[in-house]
């Protein structure tokens, strides 16, 4: 099934040595390299020569094939400095890091909510605007983040492209085999700050804490 991406974040103004001089022939969007724009343009056309070994997965990208690849074969090359947590990029461990650290570097004008990137926080900005750019092609979906229509179009096409090393079960998005890994693992990363309570994944964390908010009248 052929999927293409309606619209696109909005280009931010350059800073002083982020020049970005190779644009796309096909949308707004501008790269620092060739390679990376060639990477962009295949999303447009259509193509992806890279092609998994295990699976039917194929991406547009050479590193995003082998960043798939490592979901097969269970490589983690990046580990957190703060806990025995390994990840597949530097940009997951990076973001798991600020977890620790509490870092939120970017700040809602709208709300005091804060960001790890910046691209998280022009997710949330559009949850105020109510802006959807990304349309699906097969039905009416449509989304605020890229994300989440990668993650709806498998629905449709049945894709999951993200397996486990330990065993048969594959998801549709690496938050989901992330989550299911710590089954195995018995890895708990969202502990409550009021009791010896820890969550495998932060909805669990909000499930619990709300016992802690609940008021007994006498």
């Amino acid at each position: 099934m052929e999927v293409h991406y309606v619209g696109h974040d909005t280009p931010t103004k350059k800073k002083k040595g982020e020049e970005k001089p190779h644009a796309c022939s096909f949308c707004s969007y501008r790269f620092k390299t060739k390679s990376n724009l060639r990477a962009h343009e295949k999303l447009h056309t259509g193509g992806k020569p890279y092609a998994c070994q295990f699976c039917d997965y194929k991406s547009a990208s050479k590193s995003s094939a082998e960043c798939h690849k490592m979901t097969h074969t269970g490589e983690r090359p990046y580990g957190c400095q703060f806990c025995d947590l390994r990840f597949i990029t530097k940009r997951q461990v990076t973001l798991h890091e600020m977890t620790h650290t509490k870092e939120r570097p970017y700040a809602c004008t709208l709300c005091k909510f804060r960001a790890k990137t910046k691209q998280h926080l022009n997710n949330h900005v559009r949850m105020h605007t109510g802006e959807k750019p990304y349309a699906c092609t097969v039905c009416t979906f449509r989304a605020n983040q890229k994300s989440d229509l990668n993650s709806h179009v498998r629905t449709h096409t049945g894709e999951k492209p993200y397996a486990c090393s330990m065993c048969p079960f594959r998801a549709r998005t690496s938050s989901q085999l992330a989550i299911h890994v710590r089954k195995h693992a018995r890895e708990k990363p969202y502990p409550c700050l009021v009791c010896d309570y820890s969550g495998n994944t932060s909805s669990q964390l909000k499930i619990h804490q709300r016992k802690h908010e609940k008021v007994v009248v006498v």
